[in-house]
């Protein structure tokens, strides 16, 4: 006769974990809807900028999708930057993006606003800003592409170290070996006691190591 399979029970959902799932999806829908807003806000501008330095029709928006871009790429990379100075580096960059954004949409905004008329100086500033992209994003690409610096070898690393222990340790023993010469009854002598009395507060465990080894000689 065959034994019946227990039917599984579902199991309820975890609140915490629905909590959590639900501000992780409304932090995901508020930065999509904060980026394309202000990315628009800043394209228009930046397009309008372009028009008056020369380019027109579809060539008035790559200076915008150039320049929005980069900002957005140099600060994904600053994110999964690893190390200090990697986030150092690529936080320089981001602030040449933000930087380079920030200021042809405020000299936009003052053309707009008959605070300043367009000059030769804003067309010469509006035209190098391509050739200054160009260099910026070679220069991200190859500062992101740069190997790490090589991990020192382990063994290389540790042989300093090694090497106090080992004078410590031996330092110890020679401790431990004087400890039994002096007692009257070198069965008598303890870690314990050692460390107690030790000036340079070493452990109980490595006073028992070198009393063992001073007994073995």
């Amino acid at each position: 006769m065959s034994t019946p399979h227990a039917i599984p029970t579902a199991t309820a959902p975890d609140p915490a974990e629905t909590a959590s799932a639900s501000r992780i999806g409304l932090v995901d829908l508020a930065v999509i809807v904060i980026a394309a807003a202000a990315g628009l806000l800043s394209l228009d501008g930046q397009r309008r900028l372009a028009a008056i330095a020369g380019w027109h029709g579809w060539h008035a928006w790559l200076l915008p999708i150039a320049v929005e871009t980069y900002a957005a790429l140099s600060t994904w990379l600053m994110c999964q930057a690893t190390t200090r100075t990697a986030r150092y580096r690529m936080a320089a960059y981001v602030g040449i993006g933000v930087g380079l954004s920030g200021a042809l949409n405020v000299v936009w905004h003052l053309v707009a606003a008959d605070v300043i008329t367009p000059s030769w100086r804003i067309v010469v500033g509006v035209a190098l800003v391509p050739t200054i992209l160009v260099a910026l994003a070679l220069h991200l690409a190859a500062g992101h592409r740069a190997p790490a610096p090589a991990a020192p070898d382990e063994h290389q690393a540790d042989e300093p170290a090694q090497r106090r222990r080992y004078r410590v340790s031996r330092a110890l023993v020679d401790a431990a070996a004087q400890a039994l010469a002096d007692a009257t009854d070198p069965r008598t002598v303890t870690g314990v006691e050692l460390a107690r009395r030790d000036p340079d507060a070493r452990s109980v465990r490595a006073w028992q190591m070198a009393l063992a080894e001073a007994r073995t000689r």
